[in-house]
């Protein structure tokens, strides 16, 4: 079965009741785009080669799971789209590479997640163009921090609002002096 698939760019297995570890060939799809498991009972660490397996992933929805171990430091060479991670047991520090260029949503609530959220990652231009990011979620979890760096890709100062539609901070414990004066 899994040689007929070795150009599997899309799967989602999504609200299943599936659980257990995942088979390791899941992580072995060169051409992988969008992998959804979210909503089962999977659980397993993440693995470390996932840049090398599945070079092209831009969508890892795996929220709602039970993962654990931490994000991968290699997680940052990797050109994210949407990175949902939230509501699995991962614990250690967010990456400071986490972001790419492309990253519009990470979420990452209901972990046990701790340190400091990497802003400067998400504050950086990405060849001259401002980061594309409209969501980030870091509730319930022991990360601290200061957002002011991010506020600058979607507050102008200039004009008193914000410069994006929609664009999410949801955070208990980190501030955002920006996002606070904005209702």
């Amino acid at each position: 079965v899994y040689a007929k698939l070795e150009q599997l760019d899309t799967f989602s297995v999504a609200s299943n009741f599936f659980s257990g570890e995942l088979p390791i060939f899941l992580w072995e799809f060169e051409d992988m785009l969008h992998l959804d498991l979210s909503h089962n009972g999977f659980n397993g660490t993440l693995p470390e080669t996932l840049h090398l397996s599945e070079p092209s992933i831009a969508d890892l929805i795996l929220s709602y799971n039970k993962f654990d171990g931490t994000i991968p430091e290699s997680f940052g060479l990797l050109d994210w789209r949407f990175l949902h991670l939230d509501g699995n047991i991962l614990s250690g520090t967010i990456p400071a590479s986490i972001n790419s260029g492309t990253m519009r949503e990470v979420l990452l609530h209901d972990n046990q997640l701790s340190g400091t959220f990497p802003a400067e990652s998400f504050s950086k231009e990405w060849s001259g163009k401002r980061s594309k990011l409209k969501a980030v979620s870091l509730y319930h979890n022991n990360i601290r921090g200061d957002l002011n760096e991010m506020c600058n890709l979607v507050y102008d100062k200039a004009i008193g609002s914000l410069n994006s539609e929609n664009f999410i901070v949801d955070s208990d414990k980190v501030s955002c002096d920006c996002c606070s004066d904005v209702s």
